[in-house]
């Protein structure tokens, strides 16, 4: 998409992103910490994405900085609060049926195209986050704080495997 090209990307579209992606995040964490210092600690589960990680030539530069920024943040709010009881985690979500990007994946046929790339051979949907973000706020994770649960299908771990000819 040539607007997503690094040489096309809109300053304002720059900006937007940031905002969304870290500044948000920057400022619900620091919202939080003072009720949870107060009550002796908690759980901040901040919603990343496989972007932070690897590069995204679909989402573009904008996207992927913000990610990543929002994953440093992340580990940096966990180091500074860990001494306060309050732990810091991120779910990392890859492809996933949202309004994210205009609705894009809701469309059956883009489902199916990105599936064929996914080792578990389809796309994710906010259902398949559940479990990892319940994990992270409760108290199974009580020895967890900076890190991220990757939820990607597979992903990251790059194109499905070609079967060979027996």
């Amino acid at each position: 998409q040539p607007e997503r090209r690094f040489e096309n990307i809109d300053p304002a579209v720059l900006e937007r992103v940031l905002k969304v992606n870290i500044a948000a995040a920057f400022y619900s964490i620091q919202a939080a910490v003072p009720h949870m210092r107060a009550a002796g600690g908690g759980r901040i589960v901040v919603t990343s994405s496989i972007s932070a990680k690897k590069t995204e030539l679909i989402v573009g530069a904008a996207y992927v900085a913000s990610k990543g920024g929002t994953g440093m943040l992340v580990r940096q709010a966990a180091h500074e609060l860990a001494g306060d009881n309050i732990l810091v985690n991120a779910i990392s979500p890859g492809p996933m049926v949202t309004n994210i990007g205009g609705g894009r994946l809701h469309d059956a046929a883009t489902q199916e195209l990105v599936g064929r790339f996914t080792p578990l051979g389809r796309i994710g949907t906010p259902d398949d986050l559940v479990g990892a973000a319940l994990f992270l706020a409760s108290r199974a994770s009580g020895f967890m704080t900076g890190g991220e649960i990757v939820i990607d299908g597979g992903t990251t771990l790059g194109p499905v495997a070609i079967p060979q000819p027996t």
